[in-house]
């Protein structure tokens, strides 16, 4: 009897062992790509998500400060060199090298059609005077390829000599420049005086453009890299009257 059930004992054949370990593989192999095709993808959503919203943040407080500038901003361009904002905006091309005592007012020759070329956007510093005294400096150093955004609190006048000192600095900074690399330019129509430029009664306006891609772009493989761009406009509150 016990010969007999001995006798009935089966196994596997080698050949049927390498046959069911081969289909395995195959699983495992088609497996393993689904699920690094997912993990690629989710990389992909985290680091876009990430750049866009930075993107984004950066878009609103630039609106955000523009529409709710206050009147009359008084700019120290130069040593005993004073221009006053009726709108309470201002844009400068600013030196590349701190000091910033090398700024160019910017603004738009024909207000009522604004441009919509990169080639407007030329200024790199945006000045906002808040509802108090002070005001919001925004500067793009073209150098060193970072934005930053400070206040100045006291005084009656904005020092664009002082930019470099209080302005530009880690504190300061609009994004985190060690996940990100940005371009933030500036372009609009904000004058100093109504009767110069025969505006009375019209609306200052800022154009803005923002480019954010990861840092170190190139070298990085499609899953962990994106870029993000807005382009936008933004009107202040106050008429040059």
């Amino acid at each position: 009897m016990q010969k007999k059930f001995r006798q009935n004992l089966k196994a596997f054949t080698l050949l049927e062992v390498l046959i069911a370990t081969a289909i395995f593989a195959v699983v495992m192999v088609m497996t393993s790509g689904i699920v690094a095709q997912s993990s690629g993808f989710q990389t992909k959503i985290n680091v876009q998500k990430d750049a866009g919203e930075q993107t984004r943040w950066m878009a609103d407080l630039i609106s955000n400060d523009v529409r709710s500038a206050g009147k009359n901003l008084v700019i120290q361009v130069t040593s005993g060199a004073f221009a006053t904002y009726p709108s309470g905006v201002a844009l400068f091309k600013c030196d590349k090298r701190p000091p910033l005592d090398k700024c160019t007012a910017v603004f738009d020759t024909s207000p009522t059609n604004p441009p919509t070329d990169i080639a407007a956007y030329s200024g790199n510093t945006l000045v906002v005077r808040d509802k108090t005294s002070g005001a919001w400096i925004y500067y793009f150093d073209t150098r060193t390829k970072k934005a930053y955004r400070g206040g100045q609190t006291s005084g009656s006048a904005v020092l664009m000599t002082q930019i470099s000192s209080n302005i530009a600095v880690d504190r300061n900074k609009l994004f985190d420049d060690s996940k990100f690399a940005a371009i933030l330019n500036f372009g609009g129509f904000s004058p100093t005086s109504p009767s110069a430029t025969g505006t009375i009664k019209q609306q200052s306006y800022v154009l803005f453009n923002i480019d954010v891609k990861t840092k170190n772009f190139g070298s990085l493989s499609p899953a962990k890299r994106a870029e993000t761009s807005i382009r936008s406009m933004v009107t202040s509150r106050n008429y040059n009257n």
